[in-house]
């Protein structure tokens, strides 16, 4: 798993290195956003070509608990992942509009 923090633009990148489906990253993410300013909007790439659904629900569950602002954009681009965002109640941003893109080929 690669998970790059950018504290001068508040940013998180989440990306497919070594990346394992039954593999629970929810508290690695968590550790990761503790360390970003939460007084400020948080950015979070989603760095996938699929996002599983079960991330959905992760992060879900992590916009529920925090405080902080954050805004989470996704590589996948497919309907089910647009259906699954918008069923939970949750927005479809591609990763494209994420502040920090230039700095997406640099950490693969």
């Amino acid at each position: 798993m690669a998970l790059y923090i950018n504290k001068e633009k508040n940013s998180l990148i989440f990306n497919e290195k070594d990346f394992q489906i039954n593999v629970n990253y929810l508290p690695d993410i968590v550790l990761a956003l503790m360390e970003l300013d939460e007084s400020k909007p948080i950015h979070f790439a989603i760095d996938l070509e699929k996002t599983p659904v079960l991330f959905v629900l992760y992060l879900r569950k992590l916009l529920q608990e925090s405080e902080a602002t954050i805004k989470i954009y996704y590589k996948d681009n497919s309907e089910a992942l647009k259906w699954a965002l918008k069923s939970y109640g949750m927005e479809y941003n591609p990763i494209k509009n994420f502040p920090d893109y230039e700095e997406l080929e640099n950490v693969k």
